[in-house]
Parts: structure tokens; C-alpha cells; sequence
């Protein structure tokens, strides 16, 4: 379980995990209007023209440059607010519900990314996320492990597997559905194999749901 403080900017339309206020404010990202407008960083996913993705990095006053993913939503389409009803679903927009999404995870002790910054105006939003360094997908691992089996290795792939079905158990003990629960979204740590740790990290939080009562058609 792991808890956050936070401070509020620019008259609470950005809200700053503590641990890295001074790193923004260092590289004037003290406002919404500058993490929306953030012109630097290299575009990492661009599936909507509405929904971006850019990796950045932002140097320390020693010298360190950390890594960072800035995810901005603009003003969805009025089909995007009807679609969800007519299916009589609530509407899943903006960053809110991932940034919440990924306080939760950490309550309930599920490793996931660390959360920096929200920012809210006027039907935009925006999402800033540290990094998660030293892993790798795990759709990925599986494939450089193809034929191990054969060879033996099936330890290793068992504890895989156990880290992923602890994730789904706790997630589901906590009312939590992910929706996008792919390989491609839980990422495994890339120590060596005999000080591995496999708690499995859980990225793309967008679509989380959270119920009181977590029914059956959803954990499955």
C-alpha cells in the first residue's frame, strides 16, 4: 500500500504528487496551460487525434534526467458522451479516471505507474506519469522464452504466471476490472533470474472500472 501527497497549482486545475513539484516548477511546468501546450518530448502513442502520448525528459538541478509520459485528452466528439449511454454505461473521458485508477492500484498494494501530475480545464485534461524503467513487456519476455519449456525451465515460467493471477486476484478482491488486461500492458522486472522480482507492473489504467460488488461477468 502506498500513499501520496500532493500539492494544487493554477488555482486547483493542476493537481502535483509533492515528490516532483520541484522538478516541474525547475522546467516551468507550474500551470495546466504548459503541460497542454508542451511543445518538446517525441510523440509515443497517437491512436486519436484527441488522446496523445509524449515521452519527455526533464533534467534535475544535479543532472539527472528522468523519464516521463504525458498522455493530453482535447475535447472529445459528442459521439464519444452518446455511445457509453446507449450501451448504458457511464462515459469514460478525460484523465481523471486513470489518474484515480492509478491511486487505487496503489492503495491495494498493485505496482503500477507512479502518478506526477493532472491537469483539468474546460473539457480537457491531462496525465503525467513517470516512467516505468528496468522492465519489459511482458508479451515480450514470452517470446525470448519460447522453447524453454522444453528444456526444462518450467520454474520460471510458473512463477510468471503466478505474478500475473496475483494481480488479477487482487485487482478483482478490490472491485477493480482493467479492460485492456493484456500482455502488453504488464510489465516484468529485468533483474537476473535468480534476484528477480516478480511483482508484475500494471501500465494503461484509461479504461479501469471500479464496482462495489465485482460480478462475475467482469472478473472473467
Amino acid at each position: 500500500m502506498k500513499s501520496f501527497a500532493f500539492d494544487v497549482w493554477d488555482g486547483g486545475r493542476l493537481t502535483v504528487n509533492r515528490d516532483f513539484s520541484p522538478l516541474l516548477a525547475r522546467h516551468g511546468l507550474t500551470n495546466f496551460d504548459s503541460l497542454m501546450d508542451y511543445s518538446a518530448g517525441q510523440f509515443a502513442k497517437n491512436v486519436l487525434r484527441e488522446r496523445t502520448t509524449t515521452r519527455l525528459e526533464l533534467a534535475s538541478a544535479s543532472g539527472d534526467r528522468r523519464v516521463f509520459f504525458l498522455k493530453r485528452h482535447r475535447r472529445p466528439p459528442l459521439v464519444e458522451y452518446v455511445k457509453p449511454w446507449l450501451r448504458l454505461q457511464r462515459p469514460i473521458l478525460g484523465a481523471r479516471n486513470e489518474w484515480e485508477a492509478i491511486l487505487r492500484f496503489h492503495e491495494v498494494g498493485i505496482a503500477t505507474m507512479t502518478p506526477v501530475a493532472l491537469g483539468e480545464s474546460r473539457g480537457r485534461s491531462c496525465l503525467m506519469t513517470a516512467a516505468i524503467e528496468g522492465c519489459c513487456k511482458l508479451s515480450e519476455w514470452i517470446k525470448a522464452q519460447q522453447g524453454t519449456l522444453r528444456n526444462g525451465q518450467r520454474e520460471t515460467w510458473h512463477q510468471a504466471i503466478t505474478g500475473v493471477a496475483e494481480v488479477a486476484r487482487t485487482m478483482h478482491a478490490a472491485g477493480l476490472h482493467h479492460q485492456d488486461f493484456y500482455l502488453t500492458h504488464l510489465m516484468l522486472p529485468l533483474e537476473g533470474a535468480d534476484e528477480r522480482s516478480w511483482q508484475i507492473r500494471v501500465l494503461d489504467l484509461g479504461r479501469v472500472r471500479w464496482h462495489r460488488l465485482l460480478s462475475s461477468r467482469w472478473v472473467v
